[in-house]
């Protein structure tokens, strides 16, 4: 979008603004508070997109099969609640946040999961919980520098990585490249299913100019299609509907199958869904004889409409990441931050 060239002065003043804030905290004239539990950090250079939930999944089912006791900590963004909350039956989407209860319900309630404006306040309440975590992932906290992180796992988008992209609000950067510093790994996400390897050394290079760090490259698995409610016929033609940051991998996917996406509803990132527009997904799933399609992620928003969903089949479909090389390698690597052996 070339208009956003027209706001170059105000990332100019968000960088200085932004900059100073990194320099007091790496002066220490704002303090940095750490933990006995490793803490391990998801989280981006910019904005939205980078595939911070799907990571936090993978993660999830890395240390379960590690037997490690873990918990999930969010802010919540957009949640309709205040203060600490433990993720339990009684919440809701609204009270949790998409991303968080997503979370939730994929996993049946089996993982911890909080919500919390102040990460300083939640972790001291989260330790307190017997038995005690092995270890705490926080989600999307990596400019929250008043916790000092055991390890901080950055992640940029093949299509956009942090270093083509400019500061707010010309760019999508929330702070300047130079923050790499304080990342231990960093993922390029999204990645088509074959990066030649000259293209894996050029982005490798261009990352570790900024600071000397391991990189992984990974995409996406998408699963097969899950009903929504009770199974019904699942349909050659589609409406799709989605609520997430970047839903291009996942149209990219759908053209490569022997389907036809005859529409696509594509609403902002954390959009709370309304009944219009549910409704409005129906009439057209009735008009072209489709099957309505949306995301895991989507899902969580969606379940308080599922009884509407008799009308139409209605099917999600679940994704998971896979490391196009070394993916052993980054996992043995993120688990020695919790064994307390840095390799």
């Amino acid at each position: 979008m070339r208009w956003r060239y027209l706001l170059w002065p105000f990332s100019l003043l968000y960088l200085l603004i932004v900059s100073l804030r990194n320099t007091l905290f790496d002066w220490g004239f704002l303090k940095q508070q750490t933990f006995d539990t490793p803490l391990i950090v998801i989280g981006n250079l910019n904005i939205g997109g980078s595939g911070k939930t799907p990571m936090t999944s993978y993660l999830i089912d890395l240390f379960s099969k590690h037997q490690k006791k873990i918990a999930v900590l969010s802010r919540g963004y957009k949640r309709k609640s205040k203060g600490f909350l433990w993720a339990a039956p009684a919440q809701n989407v609204q009270t949790m946040g998409d991303e968080p209860w997503m979370l939730y319900t994929k996993y049946d309630g089996a993982i911890d999961i909080a919500v919390c404006e102040k990460r300083t306040k939640a972790i001291p309440i989260m330790q307190k919980k017997k038995p005690p975590f092995q270890a705490i992932f926080l989600d999307d906290a990596f400019q929250h520098r008043y916790v000092k992180g055991t390890c901080s796992i950055i992640l940029t988008p093949f299509h956009k990585p942090f270093f083509k992209d400019h500061m707010l609000p010309a760019g999508d950067l929330r702070e300047p490249a130079s923050g790499l510093k304080r990342a231990n790994v960093v993922v390029v996400t999204k990645c088509p299913s074959h990066v030649p390897a000259e293209i894996m050394e050029q982005y490798t290079q261009r990352i570790q100019s900024y600071h000397n760090v391991p990189v992984w490259f990974s995409g996406y698995r998408y699963g097969s299609f899950q009903p929504i409610g009770e199974p019904k016929e699942m349909k050659n033609d589609i409406v799709l509907l989605t609520g997430i940051a970047d839903a291009q991998p996942l149209v990219n996917y759908l053209k490569s199958q022997p389907i036809q996406m005859k529409a696509h509803l594509a609403f902002p990132d954390h959009y709370q869904y309304k009944l219009s527009d549910i409704l409005r997904a129906i009439k057209l799933c009735q008009q072209h004889q489709a099957t309505l399609l949306t995301t895991e992620k989507d899902l969580a928003k969606l379940i308080a409409f599922k009884t509407h969903f008799k009308e139409v089949s209605a099917f999600f479909i679940p994704i998971t990441i896979h490391f196009l090389k070394d993916g052993t390698k980054f996992d043995d690597k993120i688990m020695s931050y919790v064994e307390n052996i840095i390799i």
